[in-house]
């Protein structure tokens, strides 16, 4: 059984990414967020060789607008609709954004959907908080790690094993503290509660490293459009972690990433 990882697209214009379990035979996928507009998903999902009825599941990450797009309340469909997984805390969530008949699975336990074995973990992130996710199948395991303001004490273990790790890296301080943005904004995203720095990933990145964990594959998630530039984020890991850069990749904010297999090595661009 392979095991891959897409991300559809990622940043504040909308979230969400597909996980393919294949073994030749049969596939299985799991969606991650919703973030992205009804249309546009279906199309990303037929370009990719399915479809929302065909999901084993649906792992919400939380309800903000860019990983549960508004546009859901008049699309989702009614029959054969995937379940959604969100933790219990989360259970407003669905009926707020007007999906209050979605089935849904709870994930205060790890449990099983296909050939998927899925753990989340609470992460800090606003008022609401965010999940992240382990997705294992067979001897492969993906770690998805977004929203969330510090590192809390535990993930490093959470991931350990992971192959292919999506971590949020969503601003430069620098940037964040020059930008025009409202002082109240900056300090929301950057009290422990909002979201992860450059710096804060790499040294999530660089823990599992020395507990000799490091993930084959990392692809960074969430750039700020205003707050952070793939290029900053290359030049930081050059820098301080050279060994490193040729497993990461940065996500697109608008369009698809070339697709990670798990077990594969990683192509260095010329």
């Amino acid at each position: 059984m392979h095991l891959r990882l897409r991300v559809l697209a990622s940043g504040s214009s909308g979230n969400a990414a597909l996980v393919t379990a294949h073994d030749g035979s049969a596939r299985h996928d799991l969606l991650i967020d919703l973030g992205l507009s009804p249309r546009r998903m279906r199309g990303l999902l037929r370009a990719e060789g399915t479809d929302l009825e065909s999901l084993c599941g649906v792992l919400l990450t939380h309800g903000d607008v860019d990983h549960l797009h508004d546009g859901w309340a008049k699309a989702w469909p009614t029959l054969l609709a995937p379940p959604v997984v969100i933790r219990p805390s989360h259970g407003h969530v669905l009926p707020r954004a007007g999906l209050p008949s979605a089935v849904t699975r709870w994930i205060a336990e790890p449990i099983e959907l296909g050939p998927f074995r899925v753990t989340g973990v609470e992460l800090p992130h606003d008022s609401e908080g965010s999940t992240g996710f382990r997705i294992a199948c067979a001897d492969h395991a993906i770690g998805w790690i977004t929203d969330l303001g510090r590192v809390v004490e535990g993930l490093d273990s959470f991931l350990a094993g992971v192959r292919v790790l999506a971590l949020e890296s969503n601003y430069d301080p620098p940037m964040q503290r020059a930008s025009p943005r409202p002082e109240h904004l900056k300090r929301r995203i950057m009290d422990g509660h909002g979201h992860l720095s450059n710096q804060q990933a790499l040294a999530l990145v660089r823990r599992l490293e020395a507990l000799g964990q490091t993930p084959e594959h990392m692809v960074l998630l969430h750039l700020s459009e205003q707050c952070n530039h793939p290029d900053v984020v290359r030049a930081l890991w050059q820098r301080e972690a050279p060994h490193l850069h040729e497993r990461m990749r940065v996500a697109n904010r608008r369009e698809p990433t070339d697709a990670i297999e798990c077990g594969t090595a990683l192509a260095v661009a010329g």
